[in-house]
């Protein structure tokens, strides 16, 4: 398991290629020895997959997180959003990270929320719905820059608070 959270913690600092393969193997690792993590390292696996535009693979590894008992229904969400996405745009995608939110608030699930937060607010800025999507990422920033959160993930905060015209 440590293997997979280092690779997340990579990943999350735009490290991407650094954590690539620590994730690759500590998801082949807890298949094999029934983590009860596997879930989360399948969602994230999955969102890495989108990332690379592999969409085949995305779905395969969410079809197998489904399977498992879901730890992180908000993150689940959050990787399902980033696909529909991809495929069909943000009109189709936007209920999907709200829900993503809602559930990473009512769970606690702080870097999902964030992940939500930007996700959702790009598709509602998309919409020409700024008024809902500017406070929204204001109280987000606020809040990481309150805790000292990384700059990679503020910068991404920032740079969708970058696009309202």
């Amino acid at each position: 398991e440590t293997l997979a959270y280092m690779g997340i913690a990579w990943i999350h600092a735009g490290e991407i290629e650094k954590g690539r393969p620590l994730l690759a193997r500590g998801l082949e690792m807890s298949r094999t020895q029934a983590s009860p993590t596997l879930t989360s390292f399948l969602s994230y696996a999955a969102q890495l997959a989108v990332l690379d535009h592999d969409h085949p693979r995305a779905r395969a590894l969410l079809d197998e997180a489904v399977k498992q008992s879901l730890e992180s229904q908000s993150l689940f969400d959050l990787v399902k959003g980033q696909l529909l996405r991809q495929d069909t745009g943000c009109t189709t995608a936007r209920p999907l990270f709200a829900k993503a939110l809602e559930r990473a608030i009512a769970d606690s699930e702080r870097w999902a929320q964030t992940m939500a937060t930007i996700e959702l607010a790009a598709c509602e800025i998309e919409a020409g719905a700024v008024g809902e999507a500017k406070p929204r990422l204001e109280a987000e920033l606020a809040w990481l820059t309150k805790v000292g959160a990384d700059e990679t993930i503020r910068a991404r905060l920032q740079a969708t608070l970058g696009t309202i015209k």
